[in-house]
C-alpha cells in the first residue's frame, strides 16, 4: 500500500474518491474529529438565550401595536422580523423574486389580521412564521 491510501495493485481503498490527494481529506477527517470532540466536552448553547423572553414581549408588543393600525409598528415588526420570514419564503419558494413577493403579501395578511393575534394561543414569531409558510405554500401550488 503507498502512503496515499491507494494499494500497489491499483485500487483505491475507498471507491467514492477517485482522484486527488488524500492530504484534503486527512485534513477534513481531522477538522471533524476535532470538532466531534469539541461538541462533546463544550455545553451547548441555551436554545433560549437570557433575553429571549425579552425579544418575545417586544414582539407581542408591537404585534398588538400591529393590530391598532400603527404604521410604525409594522415597520418596526418588519424591521424585526423581515430576514427569519424571508428565509421562509425563499426556502420555500425557491427563486427570490417570488420569495420578496410573498414576504409582502405577509406583511398585507399580518397588517390585516394583527387584531385577531392571541399571546396566549402562540409566540408571535409562530405566528408569523405561520402565515409565510402558509402563504409560500399557496403560492407554490398555483
Amino acid at each position: 500500500m503507498t502512503p496515499n491510501g491507494v494499494p500497489s495493485e491499483g485500487r483505491a481503498l475507498w471507491p467514492h474518491r477517485i482522484s486527488g490527494s488524500t492530504r484534503s481529506s486527512n485534513k477534513r477527517a481531522k477538522n471533524q474529529l476535532s470538532l466531534s470532540h469539541r461538541t462533546a466536552t463544550t455545553p451547548r448553547v441555551s436554545p433560549s438565550p437570557p433575553n429571549a423572553s425579552t425579544a418575545r414581549a417586544q414582539l407581542v408588543e408591537v404585534l398588538l401595536r400591529v393590530g391598532q393600525e400603527d404604521r410604525a409598528a409594522l415597520s418596526a415588526l418588519y424591521t424585526l422580523t423581515s430576514a427569519k420570514l424571508f428565509g421562509i419564503c425563499l426556502r420555500i419558494c425557491g427563486e427570490r423574486q417570488a420569495a420578496e413577493d410573498v414576504l409582502q403579501e405577509v406583511y398585507l395578511i399580518v397588517w390585516k389580521r394583527a387584531g385577531g393575534y392571541e399571546p396566549g394561543r402562540a409566540s408571535p414569531i409562530t405566528w408569523l412564521a405561520t402565515i409565510a409558510r402558509n402563504r409560500a405554500i399557496d403560492w407554490r401550488r398555483a
